[in-house]
C-alpha cells in the first residue's frame, strides 16, 4: 500500500495446464512473474457515481521460470465516472495492451501467436467487453477440425484496443437503465491497429475481421 489509493503489487504466478485440444501440448506450465499498479480513487468500487480507476501490468513469462513458453505482456486499464445532472453517471473505459513472444517460434505472424498459449492472449466480446458479440468471439479466427466436422474459433490476439461508453440513469429502487457505446478488436499483428480500421469499422460493407467491432444497445 503505497497510500490511501494506490498500491503496488508483485507476485509470481504458476499455471499448470492440462488440455484436450488438438494441436496443443498435453500438458504445459505458464509461470510468470507480475508487477501490477492501480489507482482507485472511485467513490464507489461496487457502484462509482465519479472518480477515476487506473491500472498497468507488466508480465514476464521466461525459460528461467521453467516455463513452456516465453514471452512479455503490458496492459493498461483506465475507467472514469462523472455524475450529471438527474443523477445520471457517464463512465467511460479504455483497455490497451499487448503480447511479444520471445525467442521462439518461425517466420510469420501465425508462428509468433501460436507461441503464446490461449489463455494468455487477449479476447473481446461479450457482456464484459463488446456487447452483442459471443463471448470471446471477436477477432482472429481459425478453421478447426473437430468430431463433428470443421468449426471456425476465435483464436484471441496479440494486441487489443477496447473503448466502453455508457450514460446510466436511475429508474426506480436499485433498478437503473444504460445506454452504451462498444468498440474494440484484438489484432494477431499490432501492425494492424490503424486509425482506419474504427472507421472502416463502421462504413464497410464487407465484413473484415481486421476492423474495429462495434456493439451499441441500451439495458438494465
Amino acid at each position: 500500500e503505497i497510500n490511501r489509493t494506490t498500491r503496488l503489487q508483485f507476485s509470481l504466478e504458476d499455471r499448470e495446464v492440462w488440455s484436450t485440444e488438438p494441436d496443443v501440448e498435453r500438458r504445459y506450465a505458464t509461470r510468470l512473474l507480475a508487477t501490477q499498479w492501480n489507482d482507485d480513487r472511485r467513490d464507489n468500487p461496487f457502484d462509482p457515481t465519479r472518480g477515476l480507476f487506473v491500472e498497468a501490468r507488466a508480465d514476464y513469462a521466461g525459460g528461467f521460470l521453467s516455463s513452456s513458453n516465453e514471452f512479455v505482456r503490458a496492459q493498461a486499464v483506465w475507467q472514469g465516472y462523472r455524475q450529471l445532472p438527474e443523477r445520471w453517471v457517464l463512465a467511460g473505459r479504455l483497455r490497451v495492451g499487448t503480447i511479444e513472444p520471445v525467442g521462439r517460434g518461425g517466420a510469420g505472424v501465425d508462428s509468433l501467436i501460436e507461441g503464446i498459449p490461449f489463455e494468455e492472449r487477449f479476447h473481446v466480446g461479450g457482456s464484459n467487453s463488446i456487447r452483442g458479440y459471443e463471448e470471446n468471439d471477436v477477432g482472429p479466427h481459425q478453421t478447426e477440425e473437430t468430431a463433428s466436422g470443421e468449426q471456425i474459433v476465435a483464436t484471441g490476439g496479440l494486441s487489443v484496443v477496447l473503448v466502453n461508453l455508457e450514460a446510466r440513469f436511475p429508474l426506480v429502487w436499485l433498478l437503473s437503465g444504460g445506454v452504451f457505446l462498444d468498440a474494440g478488436n484484438t489484432w494477431s499483428d499490432p501492425r494492424e491497429i490503424k486509425l482506419r480500421r474504427f472507421r472502416d469499422g463502421l462504413r464497410s460493407n464487407e465484413y473484415d475481421p481486421r476492423n474495429v467491432h462495434y456493439g451499441l444497445g441500451a439495458g438494465l
